[in-house]
């Protein structure tokens, strides 16, 4: 494999900049991010080699989107690949019929050739990158861009961690042309046994399904002790056609891959969809969605761009053939662009197709505004039952979603088992949702006895650990751990159901159990109510201390819970449990620290436009990090809780330093805050440095790192979580 070759390679899966960025670069058309690339540049052999690319590329004066190799170079690309022959990237004689001018597209458009006509192989890193203790590997892969039910040859040069093992096992998450977005319920299949050869190497090799188009992959040794996940990013595949071009159904479950583990990726992925394909409104949808969701379409080019692309697909679609799916794509891509087009597209869906999944969805968004104006659940419930029975597969899960949750509300045990059952059809993990099912049934008195069977059941499917049940990135300690966790919170459950039932001795026994290990207030909770019951006040006071010396407890149960536990053990005995449950607290939830550094030193932008970097934000004291953004729903929900942690952290020494997902600071962001009464100081992630150094990819998402700037806690949604984690860090380094 040339130099180029590796360098584009690389480059497209990596975290760098996406080649629509480094196409803006050079192309002067996004003034916004110059400065950010240009870092970026600075320090980045690799970007800066892609970047030369692109310029020959252009130089060379490569056509625009859907331009094809003449059917000369076409047929010597296809001989030299045949005969495993290097490739060398045609001159500028080679390339005829284009345009002087570079534009985004078409440089795009020259990147995605050059991968193109790349002969196939993989590589992601050089075997000099390898070092002792190294945690990721070389993974080669012949070809990178198979076609569907081809043979694929896999060589491995392994990580440190793996160098010594006989066999490996190269692990697959696959996706077909139907598959949904995020990775919950995916199971992880064996593709290939590796097996070390002379050099050391591993090689083996495997067939891609006929209907498989896309693949993430990793190794690990035949035990499940350790995985190389090339450092999170995942090796992947891309099925394409015979031309070496990547099909678009494998680029569009590449972009449902990406959904909650990289918004970036997903958005370059995008980007990659428009160029290859520039006439398909599905690779335009996904732009559009991705920029959604990243908070970019209020961006003035954005605009700009989807207004005249709609025009195009909107004269397309008006003078030619629309099928049911073209209109409902017209509807959503519409929505917000130009509400004339919209609502002729609207309108004619929901006459020509009112069982598209987008007329559903607007058919189940009009219901639940009538739940909201009238306040009938019967009647929404009763509307929700006829539209799921003409909806097709895809929104059945959704309606379904909505309704158990009415159903459940309104304590309406034959709705309830109704909803719960077809939501049960729909995709995720089938464990996850029939624990959720079981513990919600034994909230309810009259589905309490079968909420405990279920309980029951899924803690005897927690005993066996079922390869294809791990993540693709976990090793069997942490399937192991993550089952145990899943088995406390379910003794947790079944404790408070006895409780609940009146079974305080049953109680007690689960209980026990469930608080032996790990730190949950509402097991010490459970466990207080059962004992008191039981008349052991001992026990129930233990309890309490542990509920008393945790944060997230209000000062007003512990103040009034002190003259009880006095009168019982006198203030000494009080102060010396409370003292006990401290060091309890601060070891236990320490258990569930996975420390690793932090990538670099993140550059941050305050609100006056001045740079930073996160090292002097911490200033060598346990900080949280904590990522938001003001266009998502939940962070805008928990901000006021986040906001109300920082002010109380801030009198223990502990900084809260604020993220949020913008490149510059605006006025509307200044007012944003001022309205929420935002006090913790924020910054702006500018150039994504923030999100790339703790791998962060998904909103609220919430980070402890301690005073030597090491990440001690994993990303976690709840402001409350990040509290606890914070306070037993800090106790534990005073």
């Amino acid at each position: 494999m040339s130099f180029i070759d590796k360098v584009t390679v690389m480059h497209y899966f990596s975290r760098h900049p996406a080649h629509a960025e480094l196409s803006d670069f050079l192309a002067g058309s996004d003034p916004g991010a110059r400065s950010r690339i240009a870092s970026h540049l600075e320090h980045c052999q690799s970007c800066r080699d892609v970047l030369q690319l692109l310029r020959g590329a252009s130089a060379s004066q490569w056509n625009a989107p859907g331009t094809e190799p003449s059917p000369e170079l076409l047929a010597r690309i296809l001989e030299s690949r045949a005969s495993d022959a290097r490739v060398i990237l045609p001159s500028d004689t080679q390339i005829a019929g284009s345009r002087s001018t570079p534009n985004r597209l078409s440089l795009i458009a020259a990147a995605a050739v050059i991968l193109a006509v790349i002969g196939g192989v993989l590589v992601t890193r050089t075997a000099s990158d390898v070092e002792a203790g190294a945690t990721s590997g070389t993974l080669v892969l012949n070809p990178a861009m198979p076609r569907p039910g081809q043979t694929v040859s896999v060589t491995y040069r392994a990580a440190a961690m793996l160098a010594n093992q006989p066999t490996l096992v190269l692990r697959a998450r696959m996706r077909d042309t139907g598959s949904e977005s995020y990775n919950a319920g995916f199971p992880t299949v064996r593709a290939a046994m590796l097996q070390r050869g002379a050099d050391g190497d591993f090689t083996g090799h495997f067939v891609i399904p006929a209907n498989i188009v896309y693949a993430a992959l990793a190794v690990a040794d035949t035990s499940a002790q350790s995985v190389d996940d090339n450092a999170g990013r995942d090796w992947e595949i891309l099925v394409s056609d015979s031309t070496g071009k990547p099909l678009f159904t494998a680029l569009d479950q590449r972009a449902n891959d990406m959904m909650g583990r990289n918004w970036e990726e997903g958005l370059a992925t995008a980007h990659r969809m428009v160029a290859l394909y520039p006439r398909d409104l599905r690779a335009w949808s996904w732009l559009r969605a991705f920029n959604r969701w990243l908070g970019k379409v209020g961006d003035d080019s954005i605009r700009v761009r989807d207004r005249a692309q709609l025009a195009k697909f909107d004269s397309m679609f008006t003078n030619g053939v629309a099928s049911d799916a073209d209109i409902g794509r017209m509807a959503w891509f519409a929505d917000g662009i130009d509400s004339s087009i919209a609502a002729h597209w609207r309108a004619r869906l929901m006459q020509q197709a009112p069982r598209n999944s987008f007329a559903v969805q607007w058919r189940l968004i009009a219901i639940l505004d009538t739940l909201h104006q009238r306040n009938d659940t019967a009647t929404v419930l009763r509307q929700m039952d006829a539209l799921w029975d003409s909806a097709p597969l895809d929104p059945k899960a959704q309606i379904a979603t909505y309704a158990t949750g009415m159903a459940m509300d309104a304590a309406d045990t034959t709705l309830i088992k109704l909803w719960t059952t077809r939501q049960a059809l729909g995709g995720g993990d089938k464990r996850d949702f029939a624990r959720w099912v079981a513990t919600q049934f034994t909230k309810i008195p009259a589905l309490r006895a079968e909420g405990i069977k279920l309980v029951r059941n899924e803690m005897d499917s927690l005993a066996i650990l079922h390869p294809s049940e791990q993540a693709l990135d976990e090793t069997i300690a942490e399937q192991r751990a993550r089952h145990n966790v899943s088995r406390r919170n379910l003794l947790a459950t079944l404790g408070q159901a006895l409780v609940a039932s009146g079974d305080y001795a049953g109680a007690r026994q689960v209980l026990d159990e469930a608080v032996s290990k790990g730190w949950n207030l509402e097991v010490f909770r459970a466990v207080r109510t059962a004992s008191l019951a039981a008349g052991d006040t001992a026990h129930a006071l233990t309890m309490a201390a542990r509920i008393s010396v945790d944060p997230r407890t209000s000062p007003t149960f512990t103040d009034s819970l002190r003259p009880v536990a006095e009168r019982v053990l006198g203030a000494a005995g009080w102060n010396a449990e409370l003292a006990t449950a401290r060091k309890e607290f601060v070891k236990r939830m320490l258990e569930s620290s996975t420390p690793r550094s932090i990538r670099g030193d993140p550059r941050l932008r305050d609100l006056d436009g001045q740079t930073t970097k996160l090292s002097a934000l911490a200033q060598g004291k346990v900080t949280i990090v904590a990522f938001w953004s003001r266009f998502c729903g939940p962070a805008i929900e928990d901000l006021p809780v986040m906001n109300a942690v920082a002010t109380r952290l801030a009198k223990s020494g502990v900084r809260v330093v604020s993220v949020v997902d913008e490149a510059n600071s605006s006025a509307a962001l200044k007012q944003f805050l001022r309205d929420r009464k935002v006090t913790m100081p924020t910054y702006l992630d500018s150039w994504h440095e923030g999100s790339r150094a703790f791998n962060q990819w998904g909103t609220p998402d919430y980070y402890v790192i301690d005073a030597d700037g090491r990440i001690r806690f994993a990303g976690t949604n709840s402001a409350e979580t990040v509290l606890a984690r914070a306070e037993a860090l800090r106790m534990s380094e005073n």
